[in-house]
């Protein structure tokens, strides 16, 4: 928080992020499989008081896990 406000204090934490890849020898495709925070750990982002308040608070939290596939190919 940029004001310093003991409500959006928060204890420190890790994310586990990790990457598995597969390419052909000539980088003609790859397929990528990966995961962030895979432990699924939230936490806030950004947080202030809200504009217009005296003593409202707006925050922001992160995204949980998120896991996908990317495809790539070069013609």
């Amino acid at each position: 928080t940029s004001n310093n406000e003991p409500l959006l204090k928060q204890k420190g934490y890790a994310t586990i992020d990790a990457h598995i890849d597969l390419k052909q020898i000539e980088d003609r495709w790859s397929i990528s499989l990966f995961g962030r925070n895979l432990t699924d750990k939230r936490w806030n982002e950004y947080g202030s008081i809200a504009p217009g308040t005296n003593n409202g608070l707006i925050g922001f939290r992160s995204r949980g896990r998120q896991i996908g596939l990317r495809l790539g190919g070069q013609f």
